[in-house]
């Protein structure tokens, strides 16, 4: 496994607004198991206001401070990265964070979301408040979505030419 990734699953339980998030594996070693817990109906209805303070998030992100009119966004990326790293999962995640950054590179963050309503979720906006910063801007951050179909990929003759 390289020591610069993090790779978690998301599925749903049988509770409304309550997943189980579970590490399959991480830089730092462990498979911890904890509950998410977030009203998605709640978070998709402010898309449209999260979306608007996305360009305020990009103007003020050298200055390091958070003007009031990207709150929104900044408090639903934190509730975000609160309910998915929680207990022990936060713990592997830290960890792996120093791991990675011992080694000199990025924690990469893979996340299997195996929820529909889990794929429209900004996941991009994951505040993290250790770090004061939005995860995306430290951290690569890679989605997988459950597909019915993946095409096979196309066969490729090197050199390529583009």
């Amino acid at each position: 496994m390289l020591s610069n990734e993090i790779e978690v699953e998301v599925t749903p339980l049988d509770r409304a607004g309550e997943y189980e998030v579970r590490v399959i594996r991480a830089a730092s070693g462990g498979a911890p198991r904890a509950t998410l817990r977030l009203d998605v109906h709640r978070l998709l209805g402010m898309r449209g206001t999260l979306g608007s303070t996305v360009l305020a998030s990009a103007a003020h992100a050298r200055s390091g401070r958070v003007p009031a009119d990207e709150r929104p966004l900044r408090d639903a990326g934190q509730e975000l990265f609160d309910g998915l790293f929680t207990g022990a999962v936060r713990e592997t995640y830290r960890s792996s964070v120093a791991l990675a950054r011992d080694h000199g590179t990025r924690l990469r963050v893979v996340l299997h979301l195996e929820a529909p309503e889990l794929s429209a979720l900004p996941w991009e906006a994951m505040w993290d408040p250790q770090e004061h910063a939005y995860l995306c801007r430290k951290e690569p951050l890679v989605r997988h979505v459950p597909a019915l179909y993946t095409p096979d990929p196309l066969p490729v003759t090197p050199p390529l030419r583009i």
